[in-house]
């Protein structure tokens, strides 16, 4: 019995352990955010770079 509590007792930490790192995560939306912006600036360049070449 003791041996059950110690180890729900050591769950239950490592749970409130870990939750800090879970809310400083980013969100989808803002995941979702950055590789659009990424995906933008890379075809911006892109297409820069096309127009470099073709001249």
């Amino acid at each position: 019995m003791k041996q059950k509590i110690k180890i729900i007792q050591t769950i239950i930490f490592i749970f409130f352990m870990s939750f800090p790192f879970y809310v400083n995560a980013m969100t989808v939306e803002e995941i979702i955010k950055g590789r659009k912006a990424m995906f933008s600036e890379n075809y911006q360049n892109a297409k820069k770079n096309i127009y470099i070449i073709e001249i």
